[in-house]
């Protein structure tokens, strides 16, 4: 149902369908589970400040969600691995003192540039939603 209320939701209340209901329950699930996930991890780091919450780690959710596959059950998971795995392999570069000042914003400049292309290229992500097919020729004129 949800896939029909992004799709035309239109067409879902056409059908009788409590579009605004479903919606909210959507919010409420996500919320819970966001919740959780953040007494989790407050619990594991023992302490939560809101300057643990940057720009850079929105950006980061927003490129995994985007890189993975937004309409897939496994693409996030996959974006997560790929991502976490680059920025991880970034420590194990052999760079000279001076470089190291530099990494964090080339890190961010690397994951921008990444986000903007993958939305130009492929904007379904790595794990296409199935049953959707994309005509990359197909483009309007307007």
């Amino acid at each position: 149902m949800l896939k029909a209320i992004r799709e035309d939701e239109v067409a879902a209340v056409a059908l009788g369908k409590n579009v605004f209901l479903f919606r909210i329950k959507s919010f409420v699930i996500g919320s819970v589970l966001a919740g959780l996930a953040g007494t989790l991890w407050g619990h594991y780091t023992t302490f939560i400040s809101p300057g643990d919450f940057t720009l850079l780690e929105t950006i980061l959710v927003l490129l995994i969600v985007v890189l993975g596959g937004k309409g897939t059950e496994w693409g996030p998971f996959l974006g997560a691995v790929v991502l976490i795995f680059f920025q991880e392999s970034l420590r194990f570069l052999r760079l000279p003192a001076e470089w190291t000042r530099y990494l964090a914003p080339l890190q961010q400049m690397i994951f921008g540039g990444l986000l903007v292309i993958l939305m130009i290229f492929r904007p379904e992500g790595i794990l296409r939603e199935e049953g959707k097919t994309v005509d990359v020729r197909a483009k309007t004129s307007q």
